[in-house]
């Protein structure tokens, strides 16, 4: 997998029996810098980019083991059972080499197993990755795991289910059909996005919304679209709601539900009911839980000005996701929905001209929808907005080849709904990786605090120096190397100067109160009552960026 050469193992046993240690120490580095380059863990590895598969000789054995952000080297038998069988995978593909030139198949039984719901998501792309190889391998897999299903692709995914003894085993291969109902099934639980909140979320306001997001990502990425114009569907979490009004307490429960901060985009309507819930997550909920940031918070009006005014309707001021759909795109798909569910006859139906609509902005898209038919003497009163978005999903589907006159009339209206929404993505998707940086962020703030309190806690009254100086080691142990580390490591640097924690280190730290005080700000703790005997004086005060503030000072 390295591409270590048997001459250069050869050579790394010489200066082994040689006692030459340099020259093991310079070839163990080589060794460990082209493992480093062709595994490139941080790519596949998500939980812990600072993770690291090292090359160290034991006498004349090659041992392997693993450093992560503690920058401690652990035995494999150390680590987790899911890091293991990663691992394994992993260096399996890398060191995989064909053996036919016309192909090989890779069947795996149930690799969910010990991997958790992050592994499998890195676990999807190294399948991605082996099916890519040249000559192709195909891969076939068999789970019961929600995480393993790849829904940017659903067109893979095939569903067995067992009936009786009389039917047997049958294959369902439109296994997206009708929101993942058939996986649903065969499952025994819902798995498509409504089940759970997950670590990246996009909260919308009903399922009509994942519905038409989900499949207007898909067609986009069909048609070559770049990964900052479609969403990760497999990283992304499309939360539906029941209405603007509930957003603010999905993300408050959310927020709280778990010690792992999450991250949250809201994209809602710019009527009243998704005002009011914007004002209410920018205040949050109580003690400022479930409080969303401006940006985090995208109203549909805020995507208007990213479109071609072609493709949307740009007059209304309380804007709908139904208005970032083309007037006659929607049209079509309530003709279809119409014949489809309604009932509605063909010869009515034919008396419906898709270039006819005619849009007034001061009334409601399904208001202009219903006039439509009415006019023409068609009986519909209701649209469903669920199955019309399908139907909407299904006019991207259907491939060009096919013939459908009708559909070709409005070509050109998708190909605007297209590029519109490739914006509206590129939109999106930074929101939510600004979102995830922050999450990063707040998540490194309380692994922070949590180490102060655990000072504050086992050092009351006194603490040597020698102690003090080896609370600090354990919290730069847990700093991260590409954004806080040199800054804390300086901040460190001028406390332990200031406290002379270098000289005499067995003796008192003396000012204890005030350590904790300087130690406190610069990690940004939250306010702690210590007692200095006589009263219970509060020592810390949060700052908005506490290293940065420390080493300007």
């Amino acid at each position: 997998m390295a591409g270590a050469s048997s001459e250069r193992l050869g050579q790394l046993l010489d200066s082994i029996q040689a006692e030459d240690t340099g020259h093991v120490k310079a070839i163990v580095g080589e060794l460990n810098r082209e493992v480093a380059t062709r595994m490139d863990l941080e790519k596949w590895w998500t939980q812990d980019t600072d993770l690291e598969l090292m090359i160290s000789n034991q006498d004349i054995d090659i041992a392997f083991t693993v450093k992560d952000r503690t920058k401690r080297e652990y035995l494999f038998e150390e680590r987790s059972d899911g890091l293991k069988y990663f691992l394994s995978y992993l260096i399996q593909y890398l060191a995989h080499i064909s053996k036919s030139p016309n192909g090989e198949i890779l069947l795996m039984d149930e690799p969910d197993t010990f991997l958790s719901n992050v592994a499998q998501q890195g676990l999807l792309r190294i399948f991605e990755a082996f099916a890519a190889k040249k000559p192709q391998v195909q891969v076939v897999y068999v789970t019961h795991s929600p995480f393993l299903i790849d829904k940017n692709k659903s067109h893979r995914i095939r569903v067995l289910q067992k009936e009786g003894q009389e039917e047997g085993t049958r294959i369902v291969e439109r296994a997206s059909h009708n929101h993942y109902e058939p996986i649903r099934s065969a499952l025994g639980t819902f798995v498509a996005e409504t089940t759970f909140i997950g670590g990246c979320n996009l909260m919308v306001e009903g399922i009509s919304d994942q519905v038409l997001i989900a499949g207007i990502s898909d067609y986009l990425r069909k048609t070559g679209a770049s990964g900052t114009e479609v969403l990760d569907l497999n990283t992304i979490t499309i939360v539906p709601t029941s209405g603007a009004g509930s957003i603010p307490y999905l993300v408050y429960v959310a927020a709280g539900r778990d010690q792992e901060k999450i991250s949250v985009v809201t994209l809602m309507d710019s009527d009243q009911s998704g005002k009011d819930a914007k004002v209410e997550l920018l205040e949050g909920g109580p003690q400022g839980k479930g409080k969303l940031d401006k940006d985090f918070i995208v109203m549909v009006g805020d995507l208007i000005s990213l479109c071609n005014t072609q493709g949307v309707r740009s007059g209304n001021a309380e804007s709908e996701i139904e208005d970032l759909i083309p007037l006659r795109v929607l049209a079509l798909a309530s003709k279809r929905y119409a014949f489809e569910i309604v009932g509605t006859s063909k010869s009515d139906l034919d008396k419906l001209e898709i270039t006819a609509i005619e849009d007034d902005s001061s009334k409601d898209i399904y208001m202009v929808l219903k006039e439509w038919f009415r006019n023409k003497e068609v009986p519909i009163k209701k649209f469903d907005k669920i199955p019309l978005m399908l139907h909407v999903v299904k006019l991207l589907q259907v491939d060009k080849s096919i013939e459908d006159a009708e559909r070709m009339t409005i070509q050109a209206d998708i190909d605007i709904m297209a590029s519109n929404w490739k914006n509206i993505f590129s939109k999106l998707n930074t929101s939510i990786r600004n979102a995830e940086a922050e999450r990063l962020n707040d998540t490194r703030g309380a692994t922070y605090r949590r180490l102060y309190r655990k000072f504050v806690k086992h050092y009351p009254e006194k603490c040597t120096k020698e102690e003090a100086a080896l609370h600090l080691e354990e919290i730069l142990r847990h700093a991260d190397p590409k954004n806080d580390l040199k800054q804390m490591e300086l901040a460190f640097a001028l406390l332990s100067q200031e406290f002379h924690l270098k000289t005499d280190p067995l003796t008192d730290l003396g000012s204890l109160p005030k350590f904790k005080d300087k130690l406190g700000i610069i990690l940004g703790a939250e306010p702690i009552i210590v007692s200095t005997g006589a009263e219970a004086l509060p020592i810390i005060e949060s700052v908005e960026n506490p290293i940065q503030e420390v080493v300007s000072s």
